[in-house]
């Protein structure tokens, strides 16, 4: 027994519950700290095992006369409401603990354990971003938006804005109706924003129109993905700091063969 989850419905813990259990991460989903009885965990517990306990209870965990002995406590982020794009997070699967980050090397999602995560890399963390009434999970290492896989148990990465629907669920967030994988954002209080992720979400293209002067070089630039590339500069002067490719100026698609040296 490795991981345990001790729902909302639980206000105490009997004695010797899990004295002995070589538990890494332990839930608890009750805002107000549950009665402990004698020696219900291991005093190891108290130094190897990860506390999860609701956003904003830290401190009633922290200052409680018996939780206090947990080294780790962690605060989850476990209704949608709460996920703020000001903020990072490590993005959990509640049901195991196992954690979803990006690995360059096969460029994917892949997953580690929760002692295989890492906090201070950005390939480890997550940004949920509002838009419109619409949630888009961003990785800040990766710098592309999480797309769920049909049973919502793995994510594949997309550089275009994704919608993922973040929903309450029994055991944490519900990501497009999946409710057999469900995940928990965990507050990372060691990583600030990644300011670039309102760059690429409300800067995409939503209506061209074409004013017909084909002169007017002075307009924004777009990608074919809709993102702002350049604000207001002259297309001519920035087509040398441009990659290869086709963009989107004045209404108009426009191909850079090759930047200039």
């Amino acid at each position: 027994m490795t991981s345990v989850v001790i729902p909302e419905s639980i206000t105490s813990i009997g004695e010797y519950a899990f004295y002995g259990a070589p538990i890494r991460n332990l839930m608890v989903k009750h805002p107000t700290p549950p009665t402990v009885g004698d020696e219900s965990f291991s005093e190891q517990t108290y130094y190897h095992t990860t506390l999860y306990v609701p956003a904003g209870c830290w401190d009633a965990y922290a200052y409680d006369d018996y939780w206090y002995l947990f080294h780790n406590i962690r605060e989850t982020a476990m209704e949608s409401n709460e996920v703020a794009p000001e903020n990072a997070y490590t993005l959990m699967n509640a049901k195991d603990f196992t954690y979803a980050v990006y690995d360059p090397v096969n460029d994917c999602v892949g997953t580690v354990s929760s002692v295989g995560v890492n906090e201070d890399n950005p390939n480890h963390c997550w940004q949920a971003v509002e838009v419109s009434g619409k949630k888009f999970l961003y990785n800040i290492g990766a710098k592309k938006f999480a797309v769920p896989a049909t049973d919502g148990s793995s994510f594949t990465l997309s550089e275009t804005v994704g919608s993922v629907e973040m929903t309450d669920g029994t055991d944490g967030i519900v990501l497009n109706g999946h409710t057999e994988t469900q995940w928990a954002l965990v507050l990372n209080e060691s990583m600030n924003t990644d300011n670039t992720v309102e760059d690429v979400v409300v800067t995409a293209i939503e209506e061209i129109n074409d004013n017909g002067n084909d002169n007017d070089n002075n307009n924004p630039i777009y990608d074919l993905n809709g993102r702002r590339i350049a604000d207001n500069s002259n297309f001519k002067m920035q087509n040398s700091k441009l990659k290869k490719g086709i963009y989107i100026v004045n209404g108009k698609k426009v191909l850079v063969r090759s930047a200039s040296r």
